[in-house]
């Protein structure tokens, strides 16, 4: 879903319960707001369907809304879900719809390092949409032979 004409009226720090206001906004302008659904699936983030789902949700929208899109973490923190596959799903889904896009790291210093050379790490390797997903796949499938060995 698609809200346009959109003009902030506050600023804000933290998210979950460290969500504060923080004062108004210097110059309001008006955007146009992308809203998608998380499902809550920790456990089942690295199953193929899901990995599938958020992608192709990801690139609908991009896609959709075209030029610059600004996102982050997608709650990974309140839902469980590892922040680098979100990360690596949504640049995924950005240079298949051939969107911009500027990642939030929520201030979080290390992680933003980290993600810039991981990005940078890909782009030296050349590593296409589709070979992400199959390393991502595979790492998802042994994790769950790590998991079920544990229990």
């Amino acid at each position: 879903m698609v809200i346009r004409n959109i003009r902030r009226y506050s600023v804000y720090c933290g998210s979950g319960i460290s969500f504060r206001y923080s004062g108004f906004p210097t110059a309001p302008k008006y955007h146009n707001i992308l809203v998608m659904d998380v499902t809550k699936y920790a456990r089942y983030q690295y199953k193929v369907n899901y990995m599938q789902r958020d992608l192709n949700k990801a690139f609908t929208c991009f896609k959709m809304c075209g030029g610059k899109i600004s996102t982050g973490h997608w709650e990974s923190g309140a839902l469980c879900i590892e922040k680098t596959l979100k990360f690596l799903q949504q640049i995924s889904a950005a240079a298949v719809a051939g969107t911009t896009l500027d990642y939030s790291t929520q201030g979080e210093k290390e992680c933003a390092v980290n993600f810039k050379q991981l990005f940078e790490q890909l782009c030296t390797k050349s590593i296409s949409v589709g070979e992400l997903f199959s390393l991502l796949k595979k790492y998802g499938e042994l994790r769950d032979r790590e998991h079920s060995t544990e229990i």
